[in-house]
C-alpha cells in the first residue's frame, strides 16, 4: 500500500491544518520529515520530526514480490498554516539519488456556504528533481505517497472499531485518522501508544 500524507482542519477553521503521515518503509529505506512553519519567532517545533516506528510482517500475499521486514513510521504535526512547509525526503541505501517532495500549505478557496473546492485547497505536492553533478535524474519515485484531505473522505469507515474488512483494506487510512483525532500526547505517550497498538494484533503484512 503507499504511504499517506493526510490533513485535516481542526475545528472547520480554514487555512488551519493538523497533518499525519504514515510512511510505509522497506528495510532498506530512510526518510526525513522536516517542518518549516512561518512565524514571526521560533516556534520552537520546527526542523526535523522524530517519528513513532511500528514494525510490521510482510503478509504471504506479498512475499512473492517483496522480501525483508518493513515498518511503519508516523507523525503527527500541529498547528500548521498557510505558507508553512512540510519536506519529506525517503533514500534507499542501494541507490544514490533520493525523492523528495515539498507540501506546501494553501489558502482554502472556498467559504462556508460552498463546499466546492479546487486544485489549490489545502496542501499541495510539489516533487523536486533530483540533480547531482549537472546531471538531472529527474522526479525519484521511490516510495508513493498518496495525498489525502480527511474532510473529503468517508471517515466513518475508520471510526468502526476496525471490522475484518476494513483491516485489511484500510489498515492505512484507519491508522492515519486516529494519529488525526487523538489528544497531543508526550513522546514517551506517543511511544507507549505505539506498543499497545502493536500488542493488540493492529500489525499487518
Amino acid at each position: 500500500m503507499p504511504s499517506i500524507f493526510g490533513y485535516y482542519r481542526p475545528r472547520g477553521i480554514r487555512g488551519n491544518y493538523i497533518v499525519a503521515i504514515l510512511l510505509d518503509l522497506a528495510e532498506t529505506e530512510t526518510a526525513t520529515v522536516n517542518v518549516a512553519r512561518t512565524r514571526g519567532a521560533n516556534c520552537g517545533h520546527c526542523g526535523v520530526q522524530t517519528p513513532r516506528i511500528e514494525r510490521n510482517e510482510v503478509s504471504p500475499a506479498r512475499t512473492m514480490t517483496e522480501t525483508g521486514e518493513r515498518r511503519w513510521e508516523l507523525y503527527r504535526i500541529d498547528q500548521m498554516v498557510v505558507g508553512d512547509k512540510i519536506t519529506l525526503q525517503v533514500r534507499d541505501r542501494d541507490v544514490v539519488p533520493h525523492q523528495e517532495t515539498v507540501y506546501a500549505a494553501w489558502a482554502d478557496t472556498y467559504g462556508t456556504s460552498s463546499r466546492s473546492v479546487t486544485n489549490r485547497d489545502g496542501f499541495l505536492a510539489n516533487d523536486q528533481k533530483y540533480i547531482m553533478n549537472n546531471i538531472d535524474f529527474g522526479v525519484i519515485n521511490l516510495n508513493p505517497i498518496q495525498l489525502i484531505d480527511w474532510e473529503k473522505q468517508n471517515t466513518a469507515t475508520y471510526t468502526h472499531d476496525y471490522q475484518p474488512i476494513q483491516r485489511e483494506q484500510n489498515q492505512e487510512q484507519a491508522r492515519v485518522w486516529q494519529l488525526l483525532t487523538e489528544n497531543p500526547q508526550s513522546q514517551y505517550q506517543d511511544q507507549d501508544a505505539a506498543a499497545i497498538w502493536a500488542t493488540n494484533g493492529h500489525q499487518h503484512r
